[in-house]
Order: C-alpha cells, then structure tokens, then sequence
C-alpha cells in the first residue's frame, strides 16, 4: 500500500475534486479516501453515486450545468416593500406567503420571509419587532398546585 503523500498531487486550486479521482483509480475504500482528502465519507459516497464512479472533468462539468439551469430565485425590491408594509400591519410570514401565493406571479416562501427578518434585524431594522407572539409567556417553575383548595377539608393522614 502506498503512504498518503503519494497519492495526493501537488496542492492547487480544485485538488480535493481531482483527489477523489486519483485515491479511488488506486483502488481504494471510501473511508480511507475520505481520510486522504479530509472530507467526510459521506460526501465521497454522494459525489462517487451521483457521477457514477468519479470522473473529476465531468463532475465539474454537471455542477457547472446544474448551476445554470437552476438559477437562485430573485426577489424584487417591490415584492420585499409590499412584504414589509404587511409584516408591520401584524400579517405573519405565513399568512403573507399564502396571500402572495394567490395574488402575486412570484410568491416567497414564509422560511424566506424569516430570513428576511432576521437579515433586518442584525443590520438594526425593527421588522422583527412587529411579529407576533413576541412577549414571553409567564413561566412557572416548581410544583406549585393550581388548584382549588376546599374550605373545612380534614386531613386523613
């Protein structure tokens, strides 16, 4: 068996791509391809199924046109000011996310609407502050019983 260093090229930008190529074409197991590279077992097992066997041109190549062909979805300014305008009249992101579903050509997801929140809250915006369900509950601790107490009860102990 060879040692590590001689299955590993010369460090360069994409090496850990052209890596699993090399330590798999010198027939080894997954795990110890992925002690080699430094990634997890599990990533070599997905990247070695889903090219059907390892082929590091190709692979590039099929994330390269999975990119293209699934673009991020972009959200206009427009459709995040009508978002804010409802967000502050209280509509939860779930109830804006069904209203633009119906009436808009491009809904968000209420998950997106979140992180919207949370993106204006860091930056020191006061979204947040118009969700609802935003004061804490009163919290009892202890055993304390609620309950009735009966007036001239006899103990039986």
């Amino acid at each position: 068996m060879r040692r590590t260093s001689e299955l590993l090229p010369p460090t360069q930008a994409g090496a850990k791509v052209g890596n699993i190529f090399v330590v798999e074409k010198a027939r080894h197991n997954r795990s110890m391809i992925a002690t080699v590279i430094g990634l997890h077992q599990s990533t070599i097992s997905r990247e070695l199924r889903s090219n059907r066997g390892y082929w590091h041109t190709q692979a590039h190549s099929l994330v390269l046109f999975r990119r293209q062909s699934n673009p991020p979805p972009l959200i206009d300014a427009e459709t995040w000011m009508v978002t804010e305008i409802l967000i502050r009249q209280k509509w939860s992101p779930e109830q804006i996310s069904r209203w633009m579903k119906k009436h808009l050509t491009r809904p968000i997801s209420h998950e997106c609407i979140y992180q919207h929140i949370l993106t204006n809250k860091e930056a020191g915006g006061t979204l947040h502050s118009h969700l609802r369900g935003k004061e804490k509950r009163e919290q009892h601790h202890g055993s304390h019983d609620r309950r009735g107490k009966l007036k001239n009860r006899i103990s039986t102990s």
